[in-house]
């Protein structure tokens, strides 16, 4: 017989003992989604700016793009998070043909989450996302440098 209580730090106990509950189940999911609709919000908002006061435009253009970029890496992550949503984490092992189950790993960035099996460890997050994800971050982070230099650049030659 399975012992499936919670607690109430959102720890499952199962047969093989406390079981971390997966991102899913955290406030990290619901915010991170907020967050991307509101760095696209305010991406698109920055280029109507931008299209209003051409003088300027230049940091204008590279801050929408630049919040354009983490929007979409944070819908990437909250994707790559999503993924990892499974009711009864322990019983997707033997589901899976690989034995029983052992643990549940995850990690935040680069995003993972490992579901080790007796037989194997089986990623849950697809291939795809984290050479996705990392990308994103980094174009986001140098265009919003550009931005900033663009806009002191601006300032103190008097364009």
């Amino acid at each position: 017989m399975r012992d499936t209580r919670t607690t109430t730090n959102r720890t499952r106990w199962t047969h093989h003992g406390p079981v971390a509950a997966p991102a899913y189940s955290r406030p990290v999911f619901p915010l991170s989604l907020i967050l991307a609709a509101a760095a696209l919000t305010a991406s698109a908002m920055t280029a109507m700016a931008a299209r209003r006061d051409r003088r300027h435009a230049r940091p204008f253009v590279l801050g929408s793009v630049a919040l354009g970029l983490l929007g979409l890496a944070i819908a990437v992550h909250a994707y790559g998070q999503a993924t990892m949503f499974y009711f009864m984490i322990d019983e997707q092992c033997p589901g899976r043909g690989a034995g029983e189950f052992v643990a549940f790993r995850e990690r935040f960035l680069p995003v993972s989450g490992a579901l080790e099996c007796t037989g194997r460890t089986i990623q849950l997050v697809p291939a795809w996302v984290n050479p996705t994800l990392m990308p994103l971050l980094a174009a986001a982070v140098l265009a919003g440098l550009a931005a900033g230099f663009a806009r002191r650049r601006g300032l103190r030659v008097g364009v």
